[in-house]
């Protein structure tokens, strides 16, 4: 940052340099083979001079109006009167009683006339010895009449024409140029009547050749285009910041520099209004008007994003007021000074209102100071680099209406002044983007070790419950063998006790069992083993195990038919659907549970029926809460089931709701993704390969197992059509491969060292699915242990390590 500030100084400084230089100086120079060698200013290689002196009278305030109308007639009216003796030493004497005249032998000439107009002569001076062409540069002038006698006594004049904007001159270059023609040896006297619209003001001459006037007005289109365009790309990469970024703090910034810019329009329009034509066309002055006015509009729509109507409310309707009071006073003034012509009175009027509403408009900037003085250092920083602004911007007229700095071009301080609040504004966006940046980080930083230790706090719950309801299970027991052998002792009017005892102890193990399932989805995280599921399959599955259950309470029990299949998890889809359907048939008294399946081209959509007691409207957003229960306390469930259903279906991302009507049933939603395989056409040989490996049939196994850990998995992969090889020893593995014996597929072994198992991938010249039956709690699926090696709990279920040999041997062929 700090870098980024020094750059920005020094391009700062450069830029400064490079403005406030000089445009073209001429240095004097003196001739001694001439009776001139005092001359102010030698342009023209020692044979052009303006003379020493400069001549000037203030003119009656009733020669104002007429001049106005035609001010080449009343030069020439006035140039009539004037003496014409050889020198002008005598002029402020007694030649012309009715006139005050006064010389002057600087290089800027101050007009203090009541009238604001006034009479300059002066001499210029040709010692060459052939015709010349040269240009007479008059800064200052806001009107301007003039009239000289040619080489061969032709009489050349001009004067502004009123009736267009700014006189007729250009609008980016409103000097009064005058261009001379000069015969050799000889002095040319030039008579100029001036108007100025304040009643002091100085005026400088600058005599050039017509290669220097050129190359001046080349030096000062290349300064003001280069600070153009670096203000356009400073405006325009601010803009890109923003617009990337999507800030407000730079919405905010931008607030300020449309404030600076309308003020800065309006006041451009201003001076056009009351410049150089009376009456003027009314397009230019109100171009920029407009532009002040959008842009003062966009300073209180930007208030109004960063919501500063709401919560500084003085301050949004102060901003408010002075945009409204900028737009009435301004066209007030506009017409006044369209129809109010020219005279002294409407002048200082007019100036008045201008003081009064750029003094409101400054008041207003400093009451804006004053309420978000402590908001931040940008703001503060902000405001120092406006307070530069306008301190620089008030000298400019000093400076104009100054006898100092006579080659400086007043201007200049507005552009440096620009260029510097550009530039403040893009080291503050700067400085806030990079505080930003590091702020966000911090906080992704921050925000990641949260989660760490939320994830590591949930593990270490889960293990906690896993490990208490393991703990708790054996003495649980332990009392419900108790109550059994008491019943058998004792009489039989105790054994209502000890019948409410069992309920207890029946009570308390289905919470253990329920936390311990819900300790261990919360535990499996967020990475389910995701697989085609037939619905049919798990549909079947319910049907055999709750059938019974239903037929005990005289329920019907329909499950639909279902030949689809979806993409989820194999035993967490059917513990969802089993813990749905079991709280169906408690909670039915009469009637049915009923399952029905439709689907869509990419959503499988199964609703679970019941005819209940139902679920009113207080109860339904809380079902899925842990340990909420609509019916009584006393009932056999512990409010549970349905948040293990919650925490599944937003592990396998499927859509649940549920709809009920007390005294008329319930209705639950699943809607899980729809298996889409490809064309069977596309994917012949590994969709026929994927049903041989599906049904498990022909599957080589190997058993490896020092205990019996191993025996009841082996008899269910035998069940399965597996080819089911045991051996008793983990030493030499690799010979089992005889033969005789096949490459085999699976190799199921009860424990197995580092060692043991890098010998094994080493030895074996196709890597098989290695499964590690582990004695552990803790494992209820498959946990990645290395490539293609799982490692399993021995409570592990026929339907858990039937889903994981099909979901990674599918994978293998597959990929093979």
């Amino acid at each position: 940052m700090a870098r980024q500030i020094l750059l920005s100084f020094m391009a700062l400084a450069l830029v400064a340099l490079l403005t406030l230089w000089p445009d073209s100086p001429a240095q004097p120079q003196t001739n001694s083979t001439t009776d001139y060698s005092e001359a102010r200013v030698n342009n023209l290689a020692g044979s052009l001079y303006l003379g020493p002196y400069a001549y000037v009278a203030d003119l009656p305030q009733e020669t104002l109006a007429p001049w106005l109308a035609a001010p080449g007639e009343e030069l020439q009216k006035l140039i009539e009167g004037f003496p014409d003796p050889d020198t002008l030493a005598t002029l402020t004497e007694t030649q012309n009683p009715n006139l005050s005249w006064q010389r002057n032998d600087g290089t800027k000439i101050q007009l203090d006339s009541a009238s604001r107009l006034s009479w300059i002569v002066v001499d210029i001076l040709y010692t060459g010895t052939e015709e010349t062409t040269a240009i007479l540069d008059l800064s200052g002038a806001d009107g301007i009449a003039w009239s000289y006698q040619g080489p061969l006594g032709s009489q050349l004049s001009f004067a502004d024409d009123f009736t267009l904007p700014q006189g007729g001159r250009p609008v980016f270059d409103a000097n009064a140029v005058i261009p001379l023609r000069l015969g050799p040896q000889q002095r040319t006297r030039l008579h100029l009547t001036v108007m100025t619209i304040s009643a002091e003001k100085f005026i400088s001459f600058d005599l050039l050749s017509p290669d220097q006037f050129r190359a001046q007005r080349l030096h000062m289109t290349v300064l003001d285009g280069a600070y153009y365009g670096l203000v356009l790309a400073l405006i325009l990469y601010n803009l890109f910041l923003y617009v990337a970024l999507k800030r407000s703090t730079h919405l905010y910034f931008c607030l300020f520099a449309a404030a600076s810019a309308g003020m800065i329009y309006v006041s451009s329009g201003l001076s056009l209004v009351f410049g150089l034509q009376n009456p003027f066309p009314w397009s230019l002055p109100l171009i920029y008007l407009a532009h002040g006015a959008v842009y003062m509009l966009g300073a209180v729509y930007s208030m109004h994003l960063l919501g500063i109507d709401a919560t500084r409310k003085p301050l949004f309707n102060v901003w408010s007021l002075l945009l409204l009071t900028n737009c009435l006073v301004t066209v007030w003034l506009v017409y006044a000074a369209r129809h109010g012509g020219y005279s002294t009175d409407n002048i200082d009027f007019s100036f008045t209102g201008i003081v009064l509403l750029w003094g409101l408009n400054q008041s207003t900037y400093l009451y804006t100071v004053s309420v978000l003085w402590r908001q931040s250092a940008s703001v503060r920083l902000w405001f120092i680099g406006i307070s530069v602004h306008i301190s620089i911007m008030g000298m400019w007229p000093l400076i104009l209406d100054s006898a100092l700095f006579t080659e400086f071009a007043p201007y200049r301080l507005a552009q440096v002044t620009t260029l510097f609040n550009a530039m403040l504004l893009s080291g503050l966006i700067a400085h806030q983007f990079r505080f930003e940046q590091t702020a966000r980080i911090q906080a992704q930083q921050k925000a990641v070790e949260n989660l760490r230790m939320a994830h590591d706090t949930e593990r270490a719950k889960s293990t906690f419950v896993a490990n208490v309801g393991h703990d708790l299970r054996g003495p649980i027991q332990a009392i419900s063998h108790f109550t059994t052998a008491l019943k058998l002792k004792l009489p039989g009017h105790t054994h209502s006790m000890l019948d409410k005892i069992d309920s207890n102890v029946d009570k308390v193990s289905v919470l253990i069992d329920s936390m311990t399932k819900l300790s261990r989805v919360e535990w499996q995280g967020s990475n389910p083993e995701l697989s085609p599921v037939p619905l049919a399959e798990v549909l079947n599955e319910l049907r055999t195990e709750f059938s019974a259950q239903a037929v005990a309470k005289n329920l019907s029990l329909l499950i639909q038919d279902a030949p689809y299949e979806v993409l989820s998890d194999r035993v967490c889809l059917g513990q969802v659907f089993r813990n749905l359907t079991e709280n169906a048939i408690k909670y039915t008294d009469h009637g049915e549970i009923r399952i029905t399946v439709s689907d869509d081209p990419n959503f499988v959509v199964a609703m679970i029926w019941d005819t209940g007691r139902g679920i009113s409207d207080e109860h339904l957003p809380r079902i899925f809460e842990e340990f909420y229960q609509t019916g009584p306390t006393d009932s056999s469930g512990v409010g549970l089931g349905l948040a293990i259903v919650d925490r599944l279906c937003r592990l396998l991302d499927i859509q649940v709701s549920v709809a009920s009507t007390p005294g008329y049933g319930t209705r639950v939603t699943l809607k899980m993704k729809k298996f889409n395989p490809q064309p069977a056409s596309e994917l012949l040989p590994q969709v026929q390969e994927s049903v041989s490996v599906r049904s498990l049939k022909d599957l080589d196994v190997i058993v490896i197992s020092e205990s019996d850990c191993l025996i009841e998995p082996s008899g269910w992969l035998v069940n399965w059509g597996a080819n089911v090889h045991i051996k008793a020893s983990r030493s030499d593995i690799a010979q089992c491969m005889t033969d005789e014996l096949p490459m085999p597929d699976v190799i199921l072994v009860d424990r197995l060292s580092y060692s043991e198992h890098q010998k094994l991938l080493h030895e074996l010249p196709v890597s098989p699915l290695i499964i590690i039956v582990a004695n552990t709690g803790q494992l209820s699926v498959a946990e990645p242990h290395a490539d293609r090696t799982f490692v399993v709990s021995t409570s592990i279920s026929p339907m858990q390590l039937r889903s994981l040999l099909q979901r990674n041997l599918s994978a293998l062929y597959h990929t093979v």
